[in-house]
């Protein structure tokens, strides 16, 4: 009974595979079962020396055909998904996967190892040739999961200079050698993927006219980021929004410039986007201080008749008092020791006009309240806010020490911004995700790429897009 119920487990499991109603090449199975199945040698040997009758052989037989199934899947096809993305793509991305795969399988056998010696685990109960043979064959077995990998990203990647491609490929008998080669690879293979997914995207027709607004949409970036496609700020939004309709553009500004500073680059990249679309305004979201780069825009440099809305969301409106807090407590040499270096950091990476020593001191509240005295809203721009936050300081561990000592002084917050401080015009709402796991500063833009269990950020941008357009933007 119990082989003939093996079997039928096997076979139902490839079937189900088959159907992509579960696909075990998935990220998280995929992980599961690389970190288990490497370690067949010592599933046998317990599992007879429990057991060792005729049920049991045949148990063992049936996971010897699962395991095989596995093994050829996994290296054939490690991307599961292959409706979006060309040959070219899905190896390239299955090649990051594998490798990623092969890391985490590594990782996870040493531990095992090194644990089980240190416990006595096999002095008590393996003999020698089996941990000998365990210890080999999951070394083989990552070692050809992880040559897969790296030879997929080698000839799929047009990223990779010819030096860089022969050190790929002069690394492959060894890949465990090199980490640091492992993790450079894997980002390429990431970003070449975003990118030419992102482009391919835009020439797609779109899935629904959910988000089609009236008007474009300009997505504002925060504070320390510049908007490149190879690692976009906005994650996997952009796409998702494209994908329902709406027209997306970026607002390209600096990223530690001051607000005026910034502003004229909204207003340069506005004016070319009405140009490109022939529409008469755009909607503008705007994420942390793009929120009051793009207030100060539409205030200051007159351009109030060409943007219909502005969507902020953890804009610090109201300031940041954990900034008034760090400005009297550290003295006003290190900050501008700081400037130096952030400035020719940013400098390198494309900013016309980095100021970090100002930029840092507009997040004071003294300065915000000034601000907003100053930076008043138009009448015929349609103002919205919504904010995150995080449950405690492990919902996002970037946070760790800043999410305590906010809610300390200013409450409720993402782990930058407060709750006070975000909210502006008509606020929609608190995004906040289930269970304990809060949601962060970043996980609003999706920077991390996360799926967050109970909180899908891309369907909440889509809410969001899709409200304007009921709205009539």
């Amino acid at each position: 009974m119990a082989i003939a119920f093996s079997f039928i487990a096997v076979i139902l499991l490839i079937f189900l595979d088959a159907k992509m109603i579960i696909p075990l090449t998935g990220k998280y199975l995929a992980s599961l079962f690389l970190t288990v199945t490497p370690h067949i040698i010592f599933i046998y040997y317990y599992s007879y020396a429990i057991m060792p009758d005729t049920s049991t052989i045949g148990v063992l037989s049936a996971l010897t055909l699962f395991i095989l199934y596995y093994f050829i899947k996994i290296n054939i096809r490690p991307y599961p998904n292959k409706k979006s993305s060309s040959f070219r793509l899905s190896a390239l991305i299955g090649g990051k996967r594998l490798t990623e795969y092969s890391i985490v399988a590594l990782m996870s056998a040493f531990a095992f190892y090194i644990t089980a010696f240190f416990c006595g685990f096999f002095k008590c109960f393996a003999p020698l040739e089996i941990i000998i043979a365990d210890i080999l064959f999951c070394f083989l077995y990552l070692t050809v999961i992880s040559f897969n990998g790296c030879l997929r990203i080698a000839a799929a990647s047009r990223r990779l200079t010819p030096f860089r491609r022969f050190i790929l490929i002069f690394n492959l008998p060894a890949p465990y050698l090199n980490f640091p080669l492992w993790h450079y690879m894997c980002k390429e293979a990431r970003d070449e993927f975003e990118y030419e997914l992102c482009g391919k995207k835009r020439t797609e027709p779109p899935v629904s006219n959910m988000c089609a607004t009236k008007y474009p949409i300009l997505l504002v970036h925060g504070v320390g980021f510049r908007d490149r496609l190879e690692r976009n700020y906005w994650g996997r939004i952009p796409r998702k929004l494209e994908a329902h309709g709406a027209k997306i553009f970026y607002g390209n500004q600096d990223a530690i410039a001051p607000y005026n500073v910034n502003a004229e680059f909204l207003r340069t990249r506005i004016e070319a986007i009405l140009n490109e679309t022939g529409a008469e305004k755009v909607n503008i979201i705007a994420h942390s201080k793009g929120g009051l780069d793009s207030r100060y825009m539409i205030s200051k440099l007159l351009m109030s008749e060409k943007v219909a809305s502005l969507t902020t969301i953890s804009t610090p409106h109201r300031g940041c008092k954990y900034a008034d807090v760090l400005f009297k407590m550290t003295p006003d040499f290190f900050w501008r020791i700081l400037a130096r270096i952030f400035n020719a950091h940013f400098s390198k990476k494309g900013d016309i006009s980095p100021d970090f020593y100002t930029v840092m001191h507009q997040f004071t509240s003294s300065y915000l309240k000034e601000f907003n005295d100053n930076v008043k809203n138009n009448i015929d721009v349609y103002y919205q806010s919504y904010t995150s936050v995080m449950k405690n300081n492990l919902s996002d561990t970037r946070y760790f020490f800043t999410y305590p000592f906010i809610r300390l002084i200013d409450g409720k917050n993402d782990g930058l911004v407060s709750l006070r401080s975000a909210k502006w015009g008509e606020f929609q709402g608190i995004f906040k995700g289930k269970h304990i796991r809060g949601i962060s500063h970043t996980d609003m833009t999706d920077l991390k790429r996360e799926d967050i269990v109970g909180f899908d950020v891309k369907e909440k941008f889509m809410e969001i897009v899709a409200d304007l357009k009921n709205k009539g933007y």
